[in-house]
């Protein structure tokens, strides 16, 4: 009977997993893959070595050319969880000694290691390291049964430990917390140093390989930028929220898992109160406190990883689950027989009534989830859509073409058949991702695209640099305006300067950096003879690259600052004969008056320039503006109402034609930490064409215009608001009405 129901359970539990082979393949399963997908030799798998290189095994043998077919892969990550499942069953028999607790810890892993807030589809190495666990956990089982030889037992358990290792790093939190706790009670086994010997030699083997094969080098910088990577990730905002919207992903997530599996959590800590409170108490207490130990590692292994995404949770769950089957299988018996279990009735009773409420107050919080199957849902058509990109590029491409797709979605590369012009380095593409992960991403992205020229960019998020290698590669960047509209991504085909040589691997380096500091040179000579509107761009792109950055960030400054002004054509700056009075208004403001050639007009009011401003602001439109445009400056109230009442996230950009009227606005008000902070930006200028740079400061053109210049494409929702300072424009009603014209061509090629 117990077979039976086994075997029904593994049926389950594949079932349950096989409902999800028809979703791509994801990020995760692109990355493990992208080497055999391309044969490239790279060293990517994150410390994921023996589960990338079961998968690529796996890809050999089950892949079909130019298929974008993975349900193999499916099916192996089900096989896997089946394989666990028949390991947790026999460990809870043992720990247990009973069969019933045994199924109960079966069937609750082979359910809630398969439903979807534990993305049965997602391709993570907890897959694979759980086997090995439980492998060993079963190992340690078999020895504590005094089955003959458990020197061997043991030290097979420590080989499997160090596969979970092999598989994932982090498996070390897990796999070393229970050895450790084994090897407190195996002195009276066998040999204590069976286990640690079982647990280094793969790990010596994998090393030794390592070395034959020259790539230690490699592994160096994994682990430099190891932490890095797990800082960053931290940071990334998902998509796994309940309405509560916690501050931190991980409490979000968790709150998703706990309420998609309370009944194995209440079931599982349940077990542990009883283990505690009479456990060490009875002579067999030390298989159920090995199991606590497990669990604890996993959790300290999650905690290592600092992501507590749901894929990662599988590790936890063999653990958990065999504590929940002795409570689920007391709990059943106590219903249906009448018989008490090896612990108190109190304790039991107390865990079902503590059971029960807490199961109501996660069902409600089931109900108001944002997405019931936690992601099941939308993954789907999503993962689905990635495809439709792929195909499309595939189509668009030849082969030998090389992309870049800038994103969350390596995917891309896998299913367009396309390899990546930065190869594995910039696989997550988020540029503040990429800043703390891998600090010299610029220099990655440069190389890339001066050694393989990609023929496309699929832009899936805003941060691409399109400034970074337009003007250090000299590639212009056209959108593709035949891309379907359902594919709902842009991609830009990529136009490169003729005299930008692309040289070999060997050379790249070299010809990059002389390539940055004749471009450097060039700068430092605009900027000299005052055509800082063409040094500007290139110095945008030079700062992160360069070794000269403190001094391009003070150039910068000066422009920023308005302490270097926009000439005419040919650099003079011809002075304007006008003059700027103040005087004190009764409000306790400053007014100021402008004469010119025997005219003059007051630039505010002369008796409530304050109020004045107040009245200026709240006739602005209060929309929450990605940038408010502001011509003329007077003396600065206007620009200070406007800064007070927009959102932090609106940028102020203030231009103003005439030099005196700016010196005056910096005698009356200081906006230095404005300025600093990035929310305004004031510009001097003669010549209203060079309100264009002013423009690149946003750095957001409109969908559809040739993005060349910009360092930014994010077209959604993006607003933009052009107002005058009426008595401070009047004098030069032609230069800022030219200037408007300029701003609403750039963002909206009209």
């Amino acid at each position: 009977m117990p077979f039976v129901i086994l075997v029904l359970i593994l049926i389950l539990g594949f079932l349950l997993k096989a409902s999800y082979i028809s979703i791509p393949l994801e990020n995760n399963g692109a990355v493990f893959l992208y080497n055999a997908r391309f044969g490239k030799k790279e060293l990517n798998s994150a410390g994921q070595w023996l589960f990338v290189a079961v998968l690529e095994w796996l890809y050999g043998v089950f892949y079909k050319k130019d298929s974008n077919d993975y349900a193999w892969l499916r099916i192996a990550l089900a096989v896997m969880n089946s394989i666990a499942t028949v390991l947790v069953f026999f460990i809870a028999c043992f720990v247990w000694k009973n069969d019933y607790a045994g199924l109960f810890s079966a069937g609750l892993f082979a359910i809630f290691a398969s439903v979807p807030h534990l993305i049965p589809w997602f391709t993570n190495a907890e897959r694979l390291s759980t086997v090995f666990s439980s492998a060993g956990f079963l190992l340690i089982c078999l020895s504590y049964a005094s089955v003959s030889n458990p020197s061997f037992l043991v030290l097979s358990a420590g080989v499997s430990f160090g596969l979970a290792f092999l598989s994932k790093i982090p498996s070390l939190a897990e796999t070393g917390v229970l050895c450790a706790a084994f090897l407190v009670f195996s002195a009276n086994i066998t040999n204590w140093i069976l286990l640690p010997a079982g647990f280094a030699l793969p790990i010596v083997v994998h090393i030794i390989i390592v070395i034959c094969k020259k790539r230690s080098y490699e592994y160096t910088k994994l682990f430099a930028g190891l932490m890095r990577y797990k800082s960053a990730d931290v940071s990334v905002e998902r998509g796994y929220h309940t309405k509560s919207r916690p501050k931190h992903p991980s409490f979000a997530f968790f709150a998703d898992i706990f309420a998609g599996s309370s009944i194995v959590w209440i079931f599982g800590f349940t077990t542990i109160i009883a283990i505690i409170i009479n456990g060490l108490r009875s002579p067999e207490y030390g298989l159920p406190v090995l199991c606590v130990a497990w669990l604890c590692g996993a959790f300290l292994g999650i905690t290592v990883q600092r992501v507590w995404t749901p894929g990662h949770w599988t590790a936890v769950m063999p653990p958990l689950c065999v504590l929940a089957g002795k409570t689920a299988n007391d709990a059943f018996f106590v219903l249906f027989h009448s018989t008490m279990p090896w612990y108190g009735s109190a304790d039991i009773y107390m865990g079902i009534l503590a059971g029960t409420v807490v199961i109501f107050g996660i069902a409600m919080a089931i109900i108001t989830s944002r997405d019931h199957s936690w992601g099941a849902k939308s993954r789907k058509p999503f993962q689905s859509d990635i495809l439709k990109i792929g195909n499309y590029i595939k189509s668009i491409t030849r082969d030998g073409d090389y992309i870049m797709a800038w994103g969350w979605h390596p995917q891309v590369y896998v299913f367009a058949g396309r390899p990546s012009a930065v190869s594995a380095h910039l696989f997550y593409c988020h540029a503040p991702y990429q800043e703390k992960v891998t600090p010299e991403w610029r220099d990655l992205l440069l190389k890339g695209f001066l050694r393989s020229h990609p023929a496309l960019l699929v832009v899936d998020d805003k941060t691409f640099p399109f400034n970074l290698i337009t003007n250090i590669i000299g590639a212009k960047f056209i959108l593709n305006k035949e891309t379907p509209r359902e594919l709902k991504t842009s991609i830009y085909k990529i136009i490169y300067d003729p005299s930008v040589p692309c040289p070999d691997e060997n050379a790249v380096d070299s010809v990059l950096s002389e390539r940055i500091r004749s471009l450097f040179a060039a700068a430092e000579k605009d900027v000299a003879e005052h055509r800082c509107h063409i040094a500007y761009p290139v110095l945008l792109a030079l700062r992160n690259v360069s070794a000269e950055r403190e001094k391009i960030e003070s150039m910068l400054d000066d422009i920023n600052l308005g302490w270097k002004f926009l000439p005419e054509e040919h650099g003079v700056l011809p002075d304007i004969a006008c003059k700027v009075e103040t005087g004190i208004a009764p409000d306790g403001g400053r007014f100021a008056s402008l004469k010119e050639v025997g005219q003059e007009i007051s630039l505010n009011s002369k008796y409530a320039p304050l109020k004045e401003a107040e009245r200026f602001a709240e006739s602005i439109s209060k929309k929450n503006y990605d940038v408010v445009f502001v011509f003329g400056t007077g003396l600065g109230y206007q620009i200070k109402t406007i800064l007070d009442k927009m959102p932090l996230s609106t940028q102020v950009i203030a231009i103003e034609r005439r030099r005196q009227i700016y010196d005056a606005m910096k005698s009356v008000n200081n906006f230095s930490e404005a300025i600093k902070s990035g929310r305004l930006k004031i510009f001097v200028s003669l010549n209203p064409a060079n309100t264009e740079m002013v423009c690149r400061q946003v750095l957001r053109p409109v969908s559809g215009s040739d993005v060349q210049n910009a360092d930014l494409q994010d077209t959604k929702n993006f607003l933009f608001l052009v107002c005058s300072n009426t008595a401070s424009t009047q004098m030069d009603t032609q230069y800022y009405e030219q200037a408007r014209q300029v701003i609403f061509k750039y963002y909206t090629g009209q």
